[in-house]
């Protein structure tokens, strides 16, 4: 059954789902007996979520410049070249923050001892008296 919109819709348990093109294009092959890989059936039926917009202002104009030639030497558009810096500084932030975690978590430990372990000043006297 065809929607408004032109893809097509299946009704299980009376609820309405939307499939995109690649979608019905993909169990149309099936249907036929055709064979579909499963990736290619994944990525028909995945769902794509909303993208928002960001809009920045009074950005100076050498930085802009310079992403622009940036996107150019990578044939990217502008917008997907702004979306890959920012998507690689918040890893580096993340990774930074992970990093800082793992260093106090091992200064940490370096300068505790262990549960149950003899104090070194007691193992030195027990040394000098043997």
């Amino acid at each position: 059954m065809r929607s408004k919109s032109g893809g097509w819709v299946t009704e299980p348990a009376a609820k309405k789902v939307y499939l995109p093109h690649a979608a019905k294009h993909a169990l149309t092959q099936m249907r036929a007996g055709c064979t579909v890989q499963p990736r290619v059936l994944c990525f028909a039926l995945k769902e794509i979520p909303p993208m928002a917009t960001l809009h920045v202002r009074s950005v100076p104009e050498d930085l802009y410049e310079r992403i622009q030639r940036l996107a150019q030497s990578r044939s990217r558009s502008l917008s997907a070249e702004v979306i890959t810096l920012l998507y690689q500084a918040l890893e580096e932030e993340e990774n930074r923050k992970r990093q800082g975690k793992l260093l106090a978590d091992i200064r940490r430990r370096r300068f505790a001892l262990p549960a149950g372990a003899p104090d070194s000043v007691e193992l030195l006297r027990e040394d000098r008296h043997r």
